[in-house]
This record gives C-alpha cells, structure tokens and sequence, in this order.
C-alpha cells in the first residue's frame, strides 16, 4: 500500500466519524425541543412585533410627558421668580418712598428747628445788645426844675414864701443805684411887712444863690426789663451834700453874705423814655454869722 493510499483511507475515516456526530447532535436537539415547553408571551393585539411598538410609544409619551412637566415646573418656577422679583421691587418703591417722605419729614424738622434756632440766636442777640445798651447807658443828666422857697425859723420871722429856679446835673447809669448831682440854684424870698405904730416895717427881698453837691440813692422799685429800650427808672431817691450860698439883702440890715451849708433831702422820679420827671424837698441849713438861715425848697423838674 502506498502512501497515498493510506492518507485517502485516514481520511475516509474522519469523514465518517465527523457524519456520526452530526447525526447524533441532530437527534439531542430534537429531543430536547419536543421535550422542552416554551411560553411565548404574546400581545393580544399586535402580536410580539405589536408590542415593542406600543412599549416605544408609552415610552416615547411618558418623556414627553416629563418633558411637558419639566417645562411646566421652569415655567411656574420663572412665574414664581417674576412675582417675587415684582414684589421686592414695589416693597423696595414703597421703602424708598416711605425713606424719602421721612427724608423730607427729618429736613423739614431740621429747618424749623434751624429757623427757630436763628429766631432764638437773633432774640439773644437783640437781647444781648440791649442788656449792653442799659449797662452802658448814658449816665450823664441835665434838667431844669422850680417851685417854692419856704423859710423856717428864724429866717421865716423876716421873710415869707418865695420861689425857687434849680438846674440840677449829675451821673447816675439806669442800673446803678448811686449817682452824683450838682444843683445851681435861685432862691427868693419876700420881704415880710411889721406893723408899728410909729410907721410899717418892710423888708426888702432877700436872694440866695447856691451851689451844691449832693450823692444821690435811688430806691427803684422792681427789677428792669433789659429786653426793652434803655430808659431812666421810677422810684423814690434820697438826696445829701453839701454847698456854698450866696446871701443878698440879707437881715435886717439888708447885708451881703457866703456861707457853706448842708442839706439832705428825698425825691421821687418818674421815667419817661430817657428822661424823668420828679418832685422832690429838701432841707437846706446855711452856716450864717448870727445864726443858721434854713429854709425848704419844693420843686418840680425834668431831667434829660
């Protein structure tokens, strides 16, 4: 047998081993089928293919679905977000304006304020001003006065009533209760007629003319308005000093004389703007030769 031969029958072998399977393989697949049930789950309309088709399309609706619901929540979301932004903008409008009413309230408060302020600074002013003009008033004064001369003692058994014509001027500030006064004064007095059997007795006038200085305390009666323009003040005064007079036809032999005198006496002035009216007596002794001549002079004056 030759080589040849021997591969052809090898191969002859195979094939027929190969065909043995083949059928056997066969018979257990038949066998394991017809032995072996399988359920088929079917769709009661359309079958299997039916099926799928109709899963795809709950699927393919149930994501339109989401998606519809997803962009309905964005929507009501972005509603949601546009209301609250609308709200905080009017609450934001309504606390501005309400910032700006109480702006305006708090400015309007600070002008009045302000206002009333400078009305109180410009009263304090005028006040202050006028306070200085009453401290700083003109104490310097000037007036004319007159009246009646009444002699006494002695003096009156020779001469009867007279008059009197005084120029005082002095210093005394509004607030200062102490002043000074100097009075230039004419006195005349009447000669007094004696009756005697060997023929009347009359005296000739008698003159005096005096000066004197005198300190001046006033008793003013409450306290001044120093918010008021300056003026003099009311109230009672006392008067004491001392002078010099000049006697003319003088006594019984109608002689001329000087003599230094004192005098005190009380007043009472009324204001009148700057200037004031008064009334006033006194007491004057004279230090004469024989004997002191006193008299009374009574007079109304203004001073200015």
């Amino acid at each position: 047998m030759t080589r040849r031969q021997s591969i052809g029958i090898v191969m002859a072998a195979v094939a027929l081993t190969l065909g043995s399977a083949a059928d056997a393989l066969a018979q257990q697949r038949d066998t394991t089928t017809s032995a072996t049930r399988i359920r088929v789950q079917k769709d009661r309309t359309y079958g299997v293919a039916g099926g799928a088709v109709e899963t795809a399309r709950r699927d393919s609706a149930a994501l339109a679905d989401s998606m519809r619901m997803a962009a309905e929540r964005d929507s009501i979301a972005r509603a949601e977000q546009m209301r609250q932004d609308s709200i905080m903008r009017v609450e934001q409008a309504r606390r501005d304006s309400i910032a700006r009413v109480e702006q305006m309230r708090r400015d309007s408060i600070m002008r009045v304020e302000q206002a009333r302020r400078d009305s109180i600074a410009r009263a304090d002013s005028i006040r202050m001003a006028q306070e200085q003009a009453w401290y700083s008033a003109r104490g310097f004064f000037i007036g004319i006065a007159g009246g009646i001369a009444m002699p006494q003692g002695d003096f009156d058994d020779f001469y009867d009533n007279g008059f009197n014509i005084t120029i005082p001027m002095g210093w005394q500030r509004p607030l200062n209760p102490l002043g000074v006064r100097l009075d230039l004064s004419y006195d005349n007095f009447n000669g007094a007629v004696f009756e005697d059997p060997l023929g009347d007795i009359e005296f000739d006038d008698s003159t005096v003319w005096s000066a004197m200085l005198d300190a001046k305390w006033l008793l003013s009666f409450g306290t001044p308005d120093l918010s008021t323009p300056v003026r003099r003040r009311n109230g009672l005064y006392l008067l004491g000093g001392g002078g010099v007079h000049r006697f003319a036809d003088f006594g019984s032999d109608a002689n001329d004389e000087t003599a230094f005198g004192l005098n005190g006496g009380v007043g009472y002035q009324f204001s009148w703007g700057m200037t004031s009216l008064f009334v006033e007596g006194r007491y004057i002794s004279a230090f004469t030769d024989e004997e002191n001549t006193n008299y009374i002079p009574v007079i109304l004056g203004i001073t200015f």
